[in-house]
């Protein structure tokens, strides 16, 4: 399988990120969603595509997935966890210091499991 060199990854970065910010900000500041989705689709995913188009690297045998230990899997999850809970430490000691809690929005919190079970998939399985 034939690999690209590391100059021509880090310009691929360095051209997706000019267009996230520039482009993408302004897209995604006039309708979130839409720019969203033209951002992750025309600005990150079509150069990455096209220059591998370019360079005639398979697609199908770059991009394979692998199947992921269950130790890392472990590690992964105990390192949100830990995350998670500095994370919550953090918002407490803000809260603390400066007296002002984010008010939430009526029907944000999930109230059953299933509502919670939905939310853990759209924020832990699919986004990633």
């Amino acid at each position: 399988m034939q690999n690209l060199s590391l100059n021509k990854v880090n310009l691929l970065f360095l051209i997706s990120m000019i267009l996230v910010i520039s482009l993408g900000s302004l897209l995604q500041s006039l309708s979130l969603p839409i720019g969203l989705l033209i951002t992750e689709v025309v600005l990150i995913f079509l150069p990455a595509w096209y220059l591998l188009k370019r360079e005639k690297i398979n697609i199908s045998q770059s991009i394979k997935f692998h199947k992921t230990r269950n130790s890392i899997l472990l590690v992964s999850f105990l390192l949100g966890m830990g995350a998670w809970m500095l994370d919550s430490m953090i918002e407490i000691f803000a809260v603390q210091i400066t007296g002002y809690q984010i008010p939430t929005i009526p029907g944000m919190v999930p109230t059953n499991v299933l509502q919670a079970g939905l939310i853990f998939l759209g924020l832990a399985v699919a986004a990633p």
